[in-house]
């Protein structure tokens, strides 16, 4: 049975898109057949050709509480950071949840993420377990930790693989993946980065890394989704290998304080990012991720 919005807890749901109909559709069926609705669904669609609103208006179909959803075509936008800060800012509810189109959410997924804000008020960022994450080894997950420290710590694939331990939120952690919430007043003093451009890898760490020296951010086992990684065939291009060295970078130059200690850390990290290209490249059989990853990298002490 489907519960009425919270009147104290107002929620939109901002979902930036582009080029992605056939994923589009079924996530905002998914988002209206939640057991909590949210107030709002805010589209941001960045294909050049904007689909029918009447595709999404009618997948509304017989909900008890409907909510409205909004649909905001602009395809000069820079890329999904533009995307997300244009639903920030015309979004209504108290609580920004931000949903990339190739996501399925579990079907308490909103009232969960309600629930924990509402019993953590200080608490200023919320996100979910990947449950598809948990089938990564247990051999890569600590090699991962070892490498990425300091600045450049990532908790969220252990919690991911190890979420069934985990009875209560976790705290002092940083919100990745496409798949996160904050409160509204957050936007009153950050936005996401748009120099980070195209689909912004490493833009949801950027953001959190910086909120987190001033608000509390929080994963919550009980909140569940998946990440359907095999709709994400732009990760293994030469792109991707180039631009996860230029985040690298941009990331330590903007965010991190200047001492020994980071700068280990960071050369620490960079390691792992060599291994990855070095694996990705046994994988697919073409030396094309570990040869661009080199040259990004020569490229970027170059400039």
């Amino acid at each position: 049975m489907k519960s009425e919005n919270n009147n104290k807890m107002n929620i939109s749901v901002v979902i930036p898109t582009k080029n992605r109909q056939e994923l589009l559709l079924p996530l905002v069926r998914n988002v209206l057949d939640q057991d909590m609705v949210p107030n709002e669904i805010i589209i941001v669609d960045q294909t050049k050709t904007s689909i029918d609103l009447n595709l999404v208006t009618n997948i509304k179909g017989n909900n008890k509480y409907v909510c409205s959803v909004y649909y905001i075509h602009n395809p000069y936008l820079s890329g999904v950071t533009a995307a997300r800060n244009v639903g920030a800012h015309l979004a209504r509810g108290n609580i920004i949840i931000f949903l990339e189109d190739d996501i399925y959410i579990y079907k308490d997924f909103i009232r969960q993420i309600s629930d924990t804000y509402q019993k953590y008020p200080e608490v200023g960022g919320v996100s979910c377990i990947q449950v598809q994450e948990s089938r990564r080894s247990a051999l890569g997950i600590i090699l991962f930790s070892f490498f990425h420290r300091g600045p450049f710590k990532e908790e969220k694939r252990y919690i991911d693989k190890y979420w069934y331990l985990f009875k209560k939120p976790v705290f002092g952690v940083r919100l990745l993946c496409g798949v996160t919430s904050y409160r509204r007043e957050i936007f009153e003093r950050y936005k996401f980065d748009e120099n980070l451009i195209g689909y912004g890898l490493g833009n949801d760490f950027d953001f959190s890394y910086r909120c987190s020296k001033e608000f509390l951010l929080a994963i919550n086992p009980k909140v569940r989704a998946i990440h359907y990684k095999n709709s994400r065939k732009e990760r293994s291009t030469k792109v991707f290998y180039e631009d996860k060295v230029y985040f690298n970078f941009y990331f330590y130059k903007k965010n991190v304080d200047k001492n020994i200690q980071n700068l280990f850390f960071f050369l620490l990290s960079q390691f792992s990012v060599i291994l990855e290209s070095i694996l990705g490249s046994l994988q697919v059989k073409s030396n094309m991720p570990f040869k661009t990853t080199i040259t990004s990298y020569w490229k970027a002490l170059m400039g």
